[in-house]
């Protein structure tokens, strides 16, 4: 990875409708005012409600570390690059929990884990609560040699990318056993309804038969 870095270089895949608000790398948090005319740490996004944009570290070897140290590590750098390098334009210090570790995927192909950066310690990320993930990005990039140390791991790239929250996927999930739920009634009430055709067909065949043979008899005891 190149020495020099600009947030705009950050790739977005899977583009969306969106406005980004690029963070400034003047030195220092900045006052309230001027993060008024600046867009840091801030994230606007049409479909914000639906899906969130990680940021996507792809990485050479599959990650040691546990969520706890990389989200206590995280927010530390981040602290330090805001009041150093970084114009943040955040008015409070990062915490663990402002820290979001999503997925951590190794496989022979590729390994990589997904982080979030939120203003407030909750999850699903509410609106206008997503620190800007390019912002992340440059953190990231400032301290990737402590994070390739902490992750056992060198680091191949950095992106951003849309996935849907987690919210989103949970309800997806929550639908499935319902679905299969309703198709199992529905195949069920299907095999009731054939076997019960064949059972009505059945005994109509059966029932002249059995009608007939008492008529038989009679008319042999008059013969």
């Amino acid at each position: 990875m190149s020495d020099e870095f600009d947030l705009r270089d950050v790739p977005v895949q899977a583009p969306v409708t969106r406005t980004l608000l690029y963070a400034d790398s003047q030195a220092g948090n900045g006052s309230d005012s001027d993060c008024d005319d600046v867009g840091v740490s801030r994230l606007r996004l049409d479909h914000l409600g639906e899906s969130e944009e990680w940021l996507v570290i792809e990485l050479s070897n599959c990650p040691s570390a546990d969520a706890s140290a990389i989200q206590v590590n995280v927010a530390r750098w981040m602290n330090e690059e805001c009041a150093t390098a970084i114009k943040c334009c955040l008015n409070a210090t990062l915490q663990q929990n402002n820290v979001i570790v999503g997925e951590q995927y190794c496989s022979q192909q590729e390994n990589f884990i997904n982080l979030l950066a939120v203003k407030e310690g909750d999850f699903p990320p509410g609106k206008g609560n997503t620190i800007n993930s390019q912002l992340l990005g440059a953190v990231i990039h400032s301290r990737e040699h402590l994070l390739s140390t902490l992750l056992h791991s060198d680091l191949k790239s950095i992106t951003v990318r849309r996935f849907s929250s987690e919210s989103d996927l949970n309800y997806g999930y929550e639908q499935i056993p319902f679905l299969n739920i309703v198709l199992i009634l529905i195949f069920i009430l299907l095999c009731l309804s054939v076997a019960l055709f064949i059972v009505r067909q059945w005994l109509r065949r059966r029932s002249p038969r059995d009608h007939a043979h008492p008529h038989i008899a009679l008319r042999s005891s008059f013969s």
